[in-house]
């Protein structure tokens, strides 16, 4: 059983180190604190705006009753905008860096005369040691 068991915590350990995993759990950790700040913007700014549009309407009030239970309909509202709001910053986001790419793919195919950026590795003999002339 201890065998067992020191195998399947070494599969997890090399599991839990894997890159991918990591890079995951990071982008998982900067997603809760993105939408923590679309929360904000949402229910502190576009909630008002949307209620001085609407003639003061708020529709984090908005309940309807069914029999004995409350359904939230303004969190429902809120949530969806929550959703847009965040389509719309995530499109505005990939849209700048695919157009960054593309400066970039035309800037190295003018300068270098292609388009992939040539390996940054050089090798031994392309270095001169110091004194020594080439």
């Amino acid at each position: 059983m201890r065998k067992y068991l020191g195998e399947l915590f070494e599969e997890f350990k090399e599991f839990i180190s894997r890159g991918n995993l990591v890079d995951v759990a990071v982008g998982v950790m900067i997603a809760g604190a993105f939408t923590g700040i679309i929360n904000a913007l949402v229910i502190e700014l576009f909630m008002p705006i949307v209620g001085l549009v609407t003639g003061g309407i708020d529709f984090s009030t908005w309940t309807v009753e069914i029999g004995d239970v409350p359904l939230h309909i303004g969190n429902i509202i809120t949530a969806i905008i929550n959703f847009f709001v965040l389509a719309l910053l995530l499109f505005a986001i990939i849209k700048s860096l695919e157009k960054v790419r593309h400066v970039r793919e035309l800037a190295l195919e003018q300068v270098l005369g292609c388009e992939e950026m040539p390996p940054n590795e050089i090798h031994p003999d392309d270095v001169a040691d110091e004194g020594e002339e080439r």
